[in-house]
Parts: C-alpha cells; structure tokens; sequence
C-alpha cells in the first residue's frame, strides 16, 4: 500500500497580477493580452484567476470548452472570451448566448453557426484556426481563404481572428516552429 500525500497549492493573486503587469510592459502599445484560464486556470481557479488577470490588464480571455466559457459568463465576466475548442453540436445557441468568440475550422459547424447566427444579437465572431503543423483541429492553409471568404459572406457572422497553434512554442529558433510561421504567414 502507498502512503498518501498531503498535496497543496498556494495561489497568489498579486503575483499573478504583477505577472500580467510585466507582460503588459513589455507590449507593443495596441497589443491584446489574452488570459489562457482552461482546465480551472489550470487548477488555479478560473474565476478568480480571471479577475486578477483582467484588473492587471489582460484584454481577453481564452478557455478550452464551453462549460468553462459559462462558468466565467455565469461569474459576471463580460470581457471578451474565445473558446479555442469546438462548439458541440447542438450547444452553438449556448455559445452565442454567452457571446463567446468562436473558434472555426471547417464548413459543417459553420453552416450550423450561420443558422443561428441571423437570430443573435450581435454578429457572431469567429477565430478561424489553421493547422500549420501541430495536427489537432484547423482547416489547411489552402482551405483556410476559402472558409475566410465564406465567413465574410455569411450573414450575422463576422471573421474577426485567424491563429494557429505551434507545436514547439517554447522554442523560437525551431525548425518546425519556423516552418509553421511560414505557413501561417504564407
């Protein structure tokens, strides 16, 4: 038998919040500064997280799912929020609801996006994601003009972003991650 572990973590929002400030300080004047608070802020809280992010200047939010995009709606968030996942079928009338900026990648959600879109409020803001390389969800970069020029035609829906994902982020000077820039930029 294995001894349990008494295990903890101490979240200090200050810290976080001077770590958003240095961040900040070191952006271009216009930059967005988007808070990444998936998986819980992972495991840190997501709610609280978010709001120490966004008093210490972060522009946007970002989550994985959209249960974590109505648990900051539901918090009394009204910051911008992209949910980097896809909208499960049948919940796109949730994601529009909650106003989310919503990742795209492919015809057939947006043809169910376009749908609703007509009945919401406000345009529907859309991030088209590109797979350059990292091999998850996105379009290619060949179809990815052709789902731009089909976004903008659509009514109620609005292209707002288009991004990609590199696989070895934390590596500037990689091959691959170069290699993905030049794709993403071509």
């Amino acid at each position: 038998m294995t001894e349990a572990r008494l295990r903890w973590a101490e979240i200090d929002l200050d810290a976080l919040a001077h770590n958003v400030e240095v961040l900040r300080s070191r952006m271009r004047a216009g930059t967005g500064l988007v808070a990444v608070v998936k998986a819980n802020a992972y495991g840190h809280g997501a709610v609280p997280v978010a709001h120490a992010a966004l008093r210490a200047g972060a522009d946007w939010l970002a989550v994985a799912t959209l249960a974590e995009g109505g648990e900051l709606r539901r918090a009394g968030i009204d910051a911008p929020i992209l949910l980097l996942g896809p909208v499960p079928e049948g919940a796109e009338s949730a994601a529009i609801g909650w106003e989310l900026r919503l990742c795209v990648y492919e015809r057939e959600g947006l043809d169910r996006l376009a749908r609703l879109a007509g009945g919401a409020s406000a345009a529907v803001r859309l991030h088209l994601k590109v797979d350059t390389g990292m091999a998850r969800l996105g379009c290619s970069p060949a179809e990815a003009l052709v789902l731009a020029r089909w976004i903008e035609q659509a009514p109620g829906l609005e292209l707002e972003g288009l991004w990609t994902h590199f696989a070895e982020a934390d590596d500037a000077e990689s091959p691959r991650t170069l290699q993905q820039l030049h794709a993403f930029l071509s």
